[in-house]
């Protein structure tokens, strides 16, 4: 189904963009840690890069292959997006836990070489629990309407007016913003 295809496509989008961020910084910072021999930080650094590997297993899990007893039609969104969340809290907490921590000893022990980097994944952790926590608050069903509104604006039907033109506008930047 066209619709549940593009919600899917717009959370990967959502969910993968700050995941390899989180990703690609623990992994330079724990090159660096390793290379300047800052022991302190490497084993919370390998955590934080084992909690943004597994959100990376529970999205492919979730998003890309979904689970078999969900019928040939795919996942409902809302049950979909009720399961996304509760897997993804505990790596998320896990790295935005590391990462303050890790901020408040880098600070405290003048590394300010870090400080960026660190700032970066726990932001990156934060934007992505705000995502899934605006998934809950957003009802699903009224974004596959959105988009199956904006799907016949874009195919030329004359059945929207100006307001309904409106309001997928306004929905869509709501949701996205």
């Amino acid at each position: 189904d066209v619709m549940s295809n593009t919600f899917l496509s717009h959370v990967r989008h959502e969910l993968r963009t700050p995941l390899n961020a989180i990703i690609g910084y623990s992994e330079m910072l724990l090159e660096d840690t390793t290379e300047q021999c800052q022991d302190y930080f490497i084993s919370d650094l390998k955590k934080i890069h084992a909690s943004g590997e597994k959100l990376l297993m529970v999205i492919n899990d979730f998003l890309v292959s979904p689970p078999d007893e969900v019928g040939e039609s795919g996942p409902c969104p809302e049950i979909l997006g009720r399961q996304v969340r509760h897997a993804l809290r505990t790596p998320l907490n896990a790295i935005i836990g590391y990462s303050e921590m890790l901020l408040e000893e880098a600070e405290d022990l003048g590394q300010d070489s870090l400080i960026p980097d660190l700032r970066k994944i726990r932001n990156a952790g934060q934007c992505l629990l705000a995502f899934i926590d605006d998934m809950g608050r957003t009802p699903i069903s009224r974004f596959l309407h959105v988009l199956s509104a904006l799907a016949q604006l874009t195919h030329g039907s004359a059945a929207l007016n100006h307001m309904a033109h409106f309001e997928v506008r306004q929905i869509i930047h709501n949701y996205t913003s």
